[in-house]
């Protein structure tokens, strides 16, 4: 690790796909990195029940596999992950500084891939299930859920692999979705049928509420009003930046910062695209740094 008063060639904030395959070439490239990462390594891709369009696994790979492989390469190469949430980057004098709750680095360029944080379903009950019954974007296998009724809130792929990960020891798992028809792949929909998971669409979740008995999840639509008893509830609506980390000097047009990963792809949220994204954000770091005088 770079000493604090020693700028890095380059902090990395988010150790999911983007941030990871950044890491790597980055390192490739000879340059000297500190990758922070504020939960678990893998990002949301740990919660991939199937990872079906990566290369090199003709039948799919599980989300969580997949990224211990990643983070095994990660530190077969020497790369350390600070697991601490940066709290605060800024610029200043042509040099990034990255802040958490114990210590700040400085480094010559900065690659943000911190991701998507969950939009909120802004309904009675929110707050009071969230944590309990409520969750959101979660890796199942971080809840006990065997024997447990599941409703899952989104018409999405990410809605309908997290259902079939649920599927394989839940009592039974429910889609809900506004829309009238799910907005997933298909092989995701033929996958959740042969699941028998069931879908309810054309229905808003208006409420949320809890009794001696579990969770209730108040649907309607045009005609009627609907409830669904629950035991686990996972809302995967979609998702928007979370950058308020980002200090306010700092813009897209900041000459040394670069965006990888689901915060710059947007809704087309892909484990290849963010690896991808991630290499070619460290490419242009690399290329930056070609132009800046550094420490030797």
């Amino acid at each position: 690790m770079t000493s604090p008063w020693k700028p890095c060639d380059c902090i990395i904030i988010g150790a999911g796909p983007a941030g990871l395959s950044a890491a790597l070439e980055a390192a490739r490239q000879g340059l000297s990195v500190e990758v922070y990462e504020a939960a678990r390594p893998g990002g949301q891709a740990l919660a991939a029940s199937l990872v079906t369009n990566f290369p090199g696994y003709p039948g799919g790979i599980p989300g969580r596999e997949l990224m211990r492989r990643w983070v095994d390469h990660i530190d077969s190469s020497g790369i350390k992950i600070v697991l601490e949430r940066v709290t605060n980057l800024s610029k200043e004098d042509g040099l990034f500084t990255a802040r958490t709750e114990n210590r700040k680095v400085i480094g010559h360029s900065a690659i943000v891939a911190v991701g998507l944080k969950p939009r909120k379903l802004s309904i009675p009950g929110e707050s009071e299930l969230s944590g309990r019954r409520l969750f959101s974007y979660v890796d199942p296998t971080t809840l006990r859920h065997a024997d447990k009724r599941v409703v899952i809130i989104g018409g999405g792929d990410v809605a309908f692999d997290m259902a079939l990960a649920f599927a394989t020891s839940a009592r039974s798992v429910t889609i809900v979705m506004r829309g009238s028809a799910p907005a997933c792949t298909r092989s995701l929909l033929e996958r959740a049928m042969e699941a028998e998971i069931s879908i309810v669409s054309g229905h808003e979740v208006v409420s949320l509420s809890e009794d001696s008995y579990g969770a209730r999840v108040n649907l309607r639509n045009n005609l009627a009003e609907r409830k669904l008893d629950a035991d686990i509830i996972v809302s995967c609506i979609g998702k928007e930046p979370m950058v308020d980390f980002l200090d306010r000097s700092l813009t897209r047009g900041a000459k040394g910062l670069f965006l990888a990963g689901d915060l710059r792809q947007g809704r087309q949220c892909h484990i290849c695209m963010a690896a991808g994204d991630g290499t070619a954000a460290a490419f242009a770091a690399a290329e930056y740094l070609k132009t800046v005088t550094r420490d030797s």
